[in-house]
């Protein structure tokens, strides 16, 4: 349903290291489709990265030649989300071998992974703030980091509290030795 959530740390560990992208100064389409061509390099899939960057380019990139573009992840994850298939073709070429678009029907699974990685842990955090009380925190989505209205969360829900009092336990036993 769309407000279950898996927290696993390998999640937690990839959405961080989105979320520390996007801080790094990239856009969160662009983070996303830096690992998306790492993915297809990775795989073999070399020409699959122009085939990507030709149908989703980040914006204002549409007019460059294809090679000096750069891959807007989240258009291609919703073009992904859309039809499988017709997001494979796009890879691949329209090519029919089977070896080659299940590996890029595994990049692109990978990507929603990515997508939904971040999309949980950013409804968990918001979660953390408005049990808090901090509505202002506790509004943001993955389309305003995006957009950048507004940073990508510290993820405070994932750290232990250290506050509470200390207790410390005594135990005395008394035997009687003959």
């Amino acid at each position: 349903g769309p407000f279950a959530i898996t927290i696993t740390s390998q999640r937690v560990r990839l959405a961080q290291r989105i979320f520390d992208g996007v801080r790094a100064g990239g856009s969160l389409g662009a983070v996303l489709g830096y690992l998306v061509e790492r993915d297809l390099h990775e795989r073999g899939l070399d020409a699959a990265v122009d085939n990507a960057r030709e149908v989703a380019p980040l914006p204002g990139q549409e007019t460059l030649p294809v090679a000096a573009r750069r891959l807007d992840g989240l258009a291609l994850h919703a073009l992904w989300a859309g039809s499988e298939d017709h997001a494979v073709d796009h890879l691949v070429n329209g090519s029919q071998d089977t070896g080659l678009r299940r590996r890029a029907a595994g990049v692109l699974r990978r990507l929603g992974v990515a997508v939904d990685a971040a999309a949980d842990l950013l409804q968990a955090e918001q979660v953390h703030h408005f049990a808090r009380g901090n509505l202002t925190a506790a509004v943001n989505t993955l389309g305003d980091i995006d957009r950048g209205l507004a940073p990508p969360p510290d993820l405070d829900f994932i750290r232990t509290p250290r506050g509470g009092a200390t207790v410390t336990h005594r135990v005395a036993i008394l035997m009687d030795i003959d």
